[in-house]
């Protein structure tokens, strides 16, 4: 569930939601507040900003270097229904950096569905490409950012043959949903983690295979360790300059084998300008067993979004909701008053009735 806004700084954002009814976002919610506690709990609209990508534009058409402090934000954005909206006549966008050395936050760009209202012309809000090609007239569409996702699963005890086949189900699913330049990799966990599948074509046979055949089942739950490998093959030397990293967990439980700890795999995230999303399988009958806290802080830390349900039967439905938030994109360009200062940069997306906002920790 998710769609994106380019902002121009390092980093990336996405919008995400889903409209399933036993889906549930703990975002701002500790463990005490846990809306899977209640008999009868509520069914929200699953949505909000994660950043991908965040990015100073540094060069103009012609190649030239230019120092005027134009920045450019991606942004995935899906309704609540869990689809893209990848048209800028549909959305609101409001951005503002708060600089650390006044304190003061102040707005930088604005658009009211089809035009920048906010101070300077050379804002502008436009459709990103997407990296789809075009067989029935045999040329390439103009493209979006490559993707390069890392897909991490369970495979520890606690999942039943059920849940496991609707988790391979699901992560088959997402494939289709990505163009053939994309590159995915698979990661399966228990006690121990393999790589069974390192950044091959999202339409490789090997990725299929991966996931349908782990090299780990059962044992216990080393996720975090599982999720730094999977961030750091989402940087790699294969990951070009402008392409797009991602990390796609799925899992039931808390970590009780990694090394790393979440705070470790906050950094590695942070570190690699790669988000992470979480989509947690929770016992209904003892929800704070998934640990909730922590995949939260873990999604909203890194700019992706942590997302789950108490039924298998809605995972597919989350994860295609997610990779097809990553999928679409729309672009954010603006000039930035604030170049050279460390800067928090929040962004608010308003979309088919649904308004979310996040914010991300810039550098320069």
């Amino acid at each position: 569930m998710t769609d994106f806004i380019r902002l121009g700084i390092p980093q990336r954002l996405i919008l995400a939601a889903t409209a399933t009814a036993l889906l549930y976002s703990t975002a701002g919610c500790g463990e005490d507040s846990d809306p899977l506690d209640s008999a009868q709990p509520p069914a929200p609209e699953i949505g909000g900003i994660s950043i991908m990508h965040v990015a100073r534009v540094e060069v103009d058409e012609t190649g030239e270097d230019v120092d005027e402090g134009v920045m450019t934000l991606d942004l995935s954005v899906v309704d609540a229904g869990g689809t893209p909206v990848s048209d800028p006549a549909e959305v609101a966008v409001r951005v503002w950096e708060t600089p650390e050395t006044t304190g003061e936050r102040g707005l930088v760009f604005e658009w009211q569905g089809a035009a920048a209202v906010a101070a300077s012309p050379e804002l502008r809000l436009f459709a990103a490409p997407k990296a789809q090609d075009d067989k029935d007239r045999g040329k390439v569409e103009k493209r979006r950012p490559k993707l390069h996702v890392a897909l991490v699963l369970d495979r520890s005890g606690s999942l039943n043959a059920d849940e496991e086949g609707s988790m391979e189900s699901s992560a088959l699913a997402v494939l289709d949903q990505l163009s053939s330049n994309d590159k995915v990799s698979v990661i399966n966990f228990s006690t121990n983690y393999t790589v069974d599948a390192s950044f091959r074509g999202s339409q490789s046979q090997a990725i299929r295979d991966a996931i349908i055949s782990p090299s780990v089942t059962s044992g216990w739950t080393r996720m975090y360790d599982a999720v730094v490998s999977g961030i750091s093959g989402a940087d790699g030397e294969s990951r070009g300059k402008d392409d797009q990293g991602a990390v796609v967990v799925i899992t039931d439980g808390e970590d009780n084998r990694s090394d790393a700890t979440v705070g470790d795999a906050i950094a590695s995230a942070q570190g690699a300008d790669t988000p992470v999303f979480v989509v947690g399988l929770a016992d209904a009958s003892d929800p704070s067993d998934l640990n909730s806290g922590e995949l939260t802080r873990l999604a909203d830390e890194t700019g992706g979004r942590f997302l789950r349900t108490v039924s298998a039967d809605f995972l597919s439905p989350i994860m295609l909701s997610v990779v097809g938030g990553l999928a679409e994109q729309l672009e954010v360009e603006y000039t930035s008053p604030n170049v050279g200062v460390p800067r928090e940069v929040e962004v608010e997306v308003s979309a088919r009735g649904t308004t979310r906002t996040a914010t991300r920790k810039v550098k320069d």
